[in-house]
């Protein structure tokens, strides 16, 4: 991606917010990001658990689905309209949704 800046430190880029005492992501901005691939269960993203923040709008996940591993970022309070696998009921801080394309 256009903004990812290899060799430093991610909470310096300018998509992500880190909680500065500990350094976790909270919060990914990937608004008009290009993406236009699934997202898949073997992404690092799904590590990110203590992310409460993740825009994924204005992007092209047309035909795809949504992995089960979504449900590993349990902290989630607003997120990215496909197929919702029934996983999604283990997010019990979800307030949005929002997977709309255009």
């Amino acid at each position: 991606m256009k903004f990812w800046k290899g060799g430093k430190d991610c909470c310096d880029w300018n998509v992500v917010t880190c909680y500065m005492e500990t350094g976790q992501v909270v919060r990914l901005d990937l608004n008009i990001s290009w993406l236009h691939r699934p997202l898949s269960s073997n992404r690092s993203l799904f590590s990110l658990h203590q992310l409460q923040q993740l825009n994924l709008a204005f992007n092209d996940f047309t035909f795809s689905q949504i992995p089960p591993e979504f449900c590993r970022l349990s902290r989630l309070i607003s997120s990215f309209s496909r197929h919702i696998p029934s996983a999604i009921a283990w997010l019990s801080n979800l307030i949005a949704l929002d997977l709309s394309s255009h």
